[in-house]
């Protein structure tokens, strides 16, 4: 702000000691009021709140204050509590997931067991993030999903694989019908490019844990 307020004065007035301290002085106060307003106006948006402020809120909504982990991932984690207020929906589950890792994710309703009970399937993208923390999204799936709801939670990742083959040929000598020729010679190569998906599926199964059950030798 200081080399702003040089622009108001005339010319002269930079060679005088006390105008150049009086503009400093005020220089300084007009930073201290810009950099609040910017504060201010940042605080509005969680993803661009200060430390104070998503400490504050982290709080309000009842989370683990952890400050050794960066400011950016616990702005992601309380602006998924903001996201898609309301009846929970699938674009709402969406929105909430795409707060972690800037990408899509596919949620589905579908039977789920020979029971006949339903499962709420969420398939979510790995996206861009340097990091995802899987407990962050539990969290929230948690807090927003109703009880009575089950679902089942799954990190696609998605990458190129490359498949290349290789073939030899060899001249031989044969014999055609009334013909001897020396050495065959004639060949062919053909080289073509080819795309190939793959597919996982996960497979439940529940299980007594040791101890819990008695067994026959």
């Amino acid at each position: 702000m200081y080399d702003e307020l040089l622009t108001f004065y005339p010319i002269f007035y930079r060679g005088v000691y006390e105008m150049d301290e009086i503009l400093k002085v005020f220089g300084r106060l007009g930073d201290d009021i810009v950099g609040n307003i910017d504060l201010v106006i940042n605080n509005n948006f969680v993803l661009r709140a200060d430390e104070a402020t998503i400490t504050e809120l982290e709080e309000f909504l009842w989370l683990e204050t952890d400050k050794t982990r960066p400011l950016d991932e616990r702005r992601r984690l309380v602006y998924s509590f903001f996201v898609g207020f309301g009846k929970i929906s699938a674009s709402k589950i969406k929105d909430m997931i795409a707060a972690f890792t800037d990408a899509p994710a596919t949620v589905t309703f579908a039977p789920g067991d020979e029971f006949g009970n339903n499962y709420l399937y969420i398939d979510i993208e790995r996206g861009t993030v340097a990091q995802l923390r899987f407990g962050d999204i539990a969290t929230v799936l948690t807090r927003r999903i109703p009880a009575h709801l089950e679902y089942r939670v799954s990190i696609v990742y998605r990458y190129a694989t490359v498949v290349r083959t290789q073939r030899t040929h060899y001249s031989y000598e044969y014999e055609l019908c009334g013909t001897k020729p020396e050495i065959a010679t004639l060949g062919d190569i053909n080289a073509t490019a080819s795309n190939v998906g793959a597919d996982s599926s996960a497979y439940y199964h529940n299980y007594p844990l040791c101890g819990t059950i008695n067994t026959k030798s």
